[in-house]
């Protein structure tokens, strides 16, 4: 079965990690990015993908016929002890319509602190060591994932399409509670009913 899907996200990892989580964990071309939507409802930043989420939603499944919508935002300098009610914030302004079929990628703090995760990872793989990749600043996650702070759009989806192709979902699963979340949300498959 195919599912079409958009994607609304601050950023080209994000992006990119989305699609390549898919290649993964589908091990099929069954998602299908409906290109038009994701261009329609593109966003810059965190805040345009704040200002206008649950809104764009609404129009996205509406006038393109999506069985899935990603919304990407990273979690940056929140209070990490209220993850889980910032996250439910997020849901809860949906529509009662399209929030089962929406699944937010909110990465603590940001999306480079999974990527580095990934890169421990491989780089250790016998490593039974527990780090937190999270107390990283995002300055310093952004220089050691693509060797500079502020990375053009190519080297972003360079550095994170080689990364990603060591990605073990169930690994970082156990590493990284916001990426737990996510897994979790898109594995009920809510979205599929």
């Amino acid at each position: 079965m195919n599912y079409n899907y958009s994607i609304i996200c601050e950023d080209i990892t994000q992006f990119t990690f989305i699609k390549k989580f898919l290649e993964k964990y589908s091990d099929s071309d069954n998602f299908i990015l409906n290109e038009k939507c994701y261009h329609l409802y593109k966003c810059k930043n965190s805040r345009e993908v704040l200002n206008s989420y649950f809104i764009s939603s609404n129009l996205a499944f509406s006038n393109y016929s999506l069985d899935l919508l990603f919304v990407g935002v990273d979690y940056d300098d929140r209070n990490k002890s209220k993850f889980k009610e910032e996250l439910d914030k997020l849901y809860n302004k949906l529509s009662e319509k399209t929030r089962n079929k929406t699944i937010i990628l909110f990465p603590v703090q940001a999306i480079e602190h999974w990527l580095l995760y990934i890169k421990h990872h491989k780089d250790n793989p016998k490593s039974t060591k527990n780090i937190t990749f999270e107390k990283i600043k995002r300055i310093q996650a952004k220089i050691d994932v693509y060797g500079r702070k502020k990375p053009n759009k190519k080297l972003s989806i360079q550095k994170t399409e080689e990364i990603l192709q060591n990605l073990n979902i169930k690994w970082l699963v156990s590493k990284s509670e916001s990426f737990k979340y996510f897994y979790n949300n898109f594995n009920n498959k809510k979205w599929q009913t």
